[in-house]
């Protein structure tokens, strides 16, 4: 139940400063992040939590959101200093 609050805000966190500053990085970046996520599912169950699908989808969701958020800051940021 938590990806209904939460909706991978985690990932967005790790994935959004790389996306912004360093676009270029994202092909490494992205691939670990989703796996990050799945790693926290499958571990959750061990600490007393439940490892969900969804949880995982979600935390898919907030890699996305994360770099496109993240993509849009850096270009509209480089456009803003005059360098595009």
């Amino acid at each position: 139940m938590r990806y209904l609050t939460n909706l991978g805000t985690e990932d967005a966190i790790l994935v959004l400063p790389s996306a912004a500053l360093y676009p270029r990085i994202l092909f490494s970046v992205l691939p670990f992040s989703v796996t990050f996520g799945g790693a926290i599912e499958i571990v959750q169950p061990a600490v007393g939590r439940n490892g969900e699908w969804a949880g995982f989808y979600a935390d898919i969701m907030g890699v996305g959101i994360g770099t496109v958020v993240g993509l849009c800051a850096g270009h509209r940021a480089s456009r803003l200093c005059g360098r595009a």
